[in-house]
C-alpha cells in the first residue's frame, strides 16, 4: 500500500540467544499522476485602485508546483495556486494563466481575462514604481551650424524630456541639438514621473562640438614691386570676418594695416590671419612676392587684326612693345602650327597658333612677365583669340 512501512527481523535458533531486532523503514510511493486542474480562474472584472484574485487547483502525484503568467509573460514571484491582485492599475488588465507542474509533467489552466475600469480614482497609498532611462550621447561630433538628433527612452514608457546645461554652447528643442560655438555639449535627460512613476535618475551625456572650419583668399598680387614703394594687400575669409596681416619677412618688408612697404631687395611673404570666434576656427594664408631695385615693366601685345577667320597660307602681322622702351623679342610656341619671320606669322596646318612677346630686362629694368597671343587656324573661327601671362621668378 502507498505510504510508510516498517520492517522488523529476528533471529532465533536452538541453543542460541535471540538476537536483536532489526528494523528497516521504507516508503511506498504512488505512481505520479501529471496534474489535472479541478479549479480553473475565472474572468475578473475591477476598477482602478480596487482587487481582484483568481483562484485555481490542480491535484496531482506529487504535489505539483505553480507559476502565473500576464499575456504570456512569467509573473516574478507568483507561484501560489491563487493570484492576488491588490490596488489595481489599468495596465493590470490582461490574460491570466497558471501553470501546474510535477515531474509527471505539466497542465496549463484556462485563460481568464481580467477587466480594470478607469474610474479616475487615485490611489494615494500605492507606491509608485521606480524608472530608468536608457541615453546615449550622439555618434557623430557636433559642429557648429549643424543640428543632431537626441534618442532616449524610459523604462516606464513615458516621454523623455531633454535640457542643455552648457547654452552657450548648445541649445535643445524638443530632440534636436543646436550647436551654437566650440565647446563641450552637456545634455541631461529627464522624466518626471506621473502618478504611478517615481521621477527617473538624471542621465548626462556630453560630445564634443567643432568650430566651423574657414579659408582665407588673397586677390591677385604683382609677382614683383620696386623697393621703397608701397602696395596695399587684400584678402577675404570665407566666413566674412575681418583679416589682420603681418610681414614674415620683415627685413624685406613691413606692414601697417593693409599697406605693405617694400624695405630690401628678396621675397616679401605676407601672412594673412582671421582669427576665429565661437562659430569659426581660426585660419591662415601667405602671399609672397619679389622686391627689386630695377623698375617694372610690362608688355602690350595687341590683338592683331585680320585674324577672325585664319586659313592654310594666310600671313598676318604681329606687334608687341614694352612699357620700358626696351625692344620686344617674338617667338612661335608652335612651330607646326605657325612660323614667324620678324613680325610677319604665316599659317601651315590648322590648329592654334601661339605667339609670344619677351622683354629680358637690363640694368634698369626687371624681365617683364612673357605676353602670348593664340590664334585658332581652320576650326571654330568665332572662338576668339585667348591672351595667357607668364609671370617670371625672379631671383637674386
Amino acid at each position: 500500500e502507498v505510504g510508510e512501512h516498517t520492517v522488523q527481523a529476528i533471529c532465533a535458533r536452538t541453543n542460541f540467544e535471540p538476537s536483536e531486532i532489526a528494523v528497516e523503514a521504507f516508503i511506498v510511493q504512488a505512481e505520479p499522476e501529471t496534474p489535472i486542474f479541478t479549479t480553473q480562474p475565472t474572468d475578473q472584472t475591477g476598477e482602478v485602485c480596487g482587487s481582484a484574485e483568481f483562484s485555481t487547483q490542480a491535484n496531482a502525484t506529487p504535489d505539483p508546483t505553480y507559476q502565473w503568467f500576464k499575456d504570456g509573460e512569467i509573473m516574478a514571484g507568483e507561484n501560489e495556486p491563487s493570484l492576488e491582485l491588490a490596488i489595481l492599475r489599468e495596465d493590470d488588465a490582461g490574460n491570466y494563466t497558471v501553470v501546474a507542474t510535477n515531474s509527471a509533467g505539466s497542465a496549463t489552466s484556462n485563460t481568464a481575462t481580467l477587466t480594470v475600469n478607469d474610474t479616475g480614482a487615485t490611489c494615494f497609498d500605492q507606491p509608485k514604481q521606480e524608472q530608468t532611462i536608457s541615453f546615449e550621447a550622439p555618434v557623430l561630433t557636433g559642429t557648429v551650424g549643424m543640428t543632431l538628433s537626441l534618442e532616449a527612452t524610459a523604462t516606464s514608457g513615458l516621454v523623455v524630456d531633454f535640457e542643455s546645461t552648457t547654452a552657450d554652447v548648445c541649445t535643445v528643442d524638443g530632440t534636436i541639438v543646436s550647436p551654437l560655438s566650440g565647446g563641450t555639449c552637456t545634455i541631461n535627460a529627464l522624466q518626471l514621473g506621473n502618478d504611478e512613476y517615481e521621477p527617473a535618475p538624471i542621465v548626462t551625456r556630453s560630445f564634443a562640438v567643432e568650430k566651423r572650419s574657414q579659408t582665407i583668399n588673397f586677390s591677385p598680387q604683382e609677382n614683383a614691386v620696386m623697393i621703397n614703394t608701397s602696395v596695399t594687400m587684400s584678402a577675404t575669409a570665407s566666413s566674412g570676418l575681418g583679416i589682420t596681416f603681418e610681414s614674415l619677412t620683415t627685413s624685406i618688408c613691413t606692414i601697417s594695416g593693409d599697406v605693405v612697404t617694400a624695405d630690401a631687395e628678396g621675397i616679401c611673404t605676407v601672412l594673412a590671419t582671421q582669427s576665429g570666434n565661437d562659430v569659426y576656427a581660426s585660419a591662415q594664408a601667405a602671399q609672397s612676392f619679389q622686391v627689386t631695385s630695377k623698375q617694372i615693366q610690362t608688355i602690350s601685345f595687341p590683338t592683331p587684326s585680320g585674324t577672325d577667320a585664319l586659313e592654310i597660307g594666310d600671313t598676318f602681322e604681329v606687334a608687341a612693345s614694352s612699357d620700358s622702351g626696351l625692344a620686344v623679342s617674338l617667338r612661335t610656341d608652335t612651330p607646326a602650327v605657325c612660323s614667324l619671320s620678324g613680325t610677319t606669322v604665316t599659317v601651315l596646318t590648322n590648329g592654334t597658333c601661339t605667339i609670344t612677346a619677351s622683354q629680358a630686362g637690363d640694368g634698369t629694368f626687371e624681365t617683364a612677365p612673357d605676353v602670348s597671343q593664340s590664334f585658332v587656324i581652320g576650326s571654330d573661327p568665332g572662338a576668339g583669340t585667348d591672351i595667357t601671362i607668364y609671370l617670371p621668378v625672379i631671383t637674386r
